[in-house]
């Protein structure tokens, strides 16, 4: 049992030295480094196999948990965005709320990502690093897209013409 404590805490700082590093916190990082430690066991229980560098190991692992978390975290984020915005919810008068959100519903998952995190007011670097984009001035072009993309879509809309004469 002292060795399992001991391997525990061993890598534990380091692990989550560089879980911070990907943006994870330190809430987030005791579930993971104890979903990746139990990984760690089992792995070596079951296959028999000794792992050589089991820092290294552990740490790709709690790498893996965090990133597939953070994806479910922005996707559950993203479909509370759209539950906000849902047409239900919008006033019966409010006709341009309605037209927005029904083009809104058209346009790629990747395209409403983008506008909303530039509605947060996120930077275009955050943003890079969170779609896994090529830097900045992508993410601008990318923005620019989209935005022209449903400005285009709702213009086309006789709703939009009705509204606007």
């Amino acid at each position: 049992m002292a060795d399992l404590t001991n391997l525990y805490t061993q890598f534990y700082t380091s692990a989550r030295s560089v879980l911070r590093k990907w943006g994870c916190s330190n809430f987030i990082f005791e579930d993971l480094y104890h979903e990746a430690f139990f990984i760690l066991l089992e792995k070596q229980k079951n296959a028999g196999t000794v792992i050589i560098y089991p820092h290294t190991y552990l740490i790709r692992i709690c790498i893996y948990l965090w990133l597939k978390e953070n994806k479910r975290l922005q996707i559950h984020e993203q479909y509370e965005e759209n539950e906000a915005f849902d047409d239900r919810q919008a006033e019966p008068g409010d006709q341009k709320m309605h037209l927005l959100l029904k083009h809104w519903k058209s346009i790629s998952p990747e395209c409403q990502k983008i506008l909303t995190f530039f509605s947060r007011n996120y930077t275009e670097d955050k943003i890079s690093k969170t779609l896994h984009l090529k830097g900045a001035k992508a993410v601008n072009n990318r923005m620019h897209y989209c935005k022209a993309k449903l400005r285009s879509m709702i213009k086309k809309d006789p709703l939009y013409k009705e509204i606007n004469g």
